[in-house]
């Protein structure tokens, strides 16, 4: 069986494929007894790829001064997102109460607790089962959508171009501070700053912020940006030893995944148009990282738990099984969906 089509990898941005790869190693790595300390980042990197990658279609429609199809991105996002994910949860759990049931029965998600999972909204009050956890992001990523769509629904409504753009411009910034300062209030008030929704709209929104200057490639490649990236590195560098180091709850609560989202965005938006020769293999993994994301914890935990083997033995064996899951899953239920989506877009003429 073929990894992946040569045409599909060209056809993809090369640099969102290479952070999106990192983005997955640095959870996967995290969450196997977190033998990459900083790993949660991931999540973080994972945020404004996506917030650039589905607000591009929405974008372009309000630039070709159309309406936004509202029940196209939807159905793209729907078929994207749910059917995967479904089945992790139906056949998670059922291996879950297989495997772990009787030796670690806080490992399975009760029957009661099953609408919180399929219905998105977990991350709001984070009582979760460690091995289905990460659904949280799914849920921030749900709740993105529909705001998102309300948005952009109310900006094609704006009979002028020039103050539509204006408009989405000013609407973009505006939730990222907003999101910015929820984060700091909610440490003050004892809030989730973590999984909540609208704590983590700001990472989203930078790649809204990305995908809405993409149209701007001169100020992108400028050399101003290549310097300003260079010195938010270091900044971030010394964030992550402070981070490591440092038992500062309104670090940890308000600062950390505020400014580790903005040196995301300013490293993606100086090197979007990078080619990465050689990055054939991180970019493979790219492409199967949402079904590794999903399968992963639950694989790992078992590993861990299950079977009593060194560390050396069980993180090849983690990373491999946990791969080849990501692909099976992929190519069986995946890639057939996307399929079907093509034929339901045409059969309800919603593609323009």
């Amino acid at each position: 069986m073929k990894l992946i089509n040569t045409q599909i990898l060209n056809n993809r941005n090369v640099s969102i494929d290479v952070y999106r790869g990192f983005a997955i190693l640095f959870v996967i790595l995290f969450h196997f007894d977190k033998i990459l300390p900083f790993g949660m980042i991931g999540v973080d990197l994972f945020f404004v790829i996506s917030g650039y990658l589905v607000s591009k279609g929405l974008l372009k429609e309000i630039e070709n001064n159309e309406k936004t199809n509202w029940k196209l991105f939807f159905i793209k996002r729907i078929t994207k997102i749910i059917p995967s994910y479904y089945f992790f949860i139906i056949a998670g759990t059922i291996i879950a109460r297989w495997l772990l049931l009787e030796t670690h029965p806080d490992q399975v998600i009760p029957i009661n607790e099953l609408p919180r999972y399929i219905l998105f909204y977990l991350n709001y009050n984070l009582n979760y089962t460690w091995s289905f956890e990460l659904a949280w992001s799914l849920c921030v990523e749900e709740h993105f959508y529909i705001f998102l769509i309300i948005l952009f629904l109310i900006i094609s409504s704006i009979s002028v171009m020039k103050n539509k753009m204006k408009t989405l411009k000013m609407s973009i910034y505006t939730f990222i501070v907003i999101s910015i300062l929820f984060k700091i209030a909610g440490h003050f008030y004892g809030w989730d700053t973590y999984a909540a929704t609208h704590m983590r709209m700001d990472a989203l929104f930078l790649g809204v912020l990305l995908s809405f200057q993409e149209t701007n490639e001169k100020i992108i490649n400028s050399n101003s940006i290549k310097y300003t990236l260079i010195g938010f590195g270091l900044v971030t560098v010394s964030i992550l030893f402070f981070y490591l180091t440092s038992e500062k709850s309104f670090f940890r609560n308000s600062i950390f995944h505020t400014l580790i989202p903005i040196s995301f965005y300013c490293l993606i938006r100086g090197t979007l148009f990078f080619k990465f020769k050689n990055s054939n293999f991180i970019r493979i993994l790219a492409y199967y990282s949402y079904n590794w994301y999903l399968w992963h914890a639950l694989i790992g935990y078992i590993i861990l738990n299950k079977f009593s083997l060194t560390i050396y033995l069980a993180l090849p064996l983690y990373l491999v099984l946990s791969f080849i899951v990501a692909v099976i899953t992929t190519k069986l239920i995946e890639e057939p969906i996307l399929l079907k989506r093509k034929k339901i877009i045409k059969l309800l003429n919603l593609k323009k």
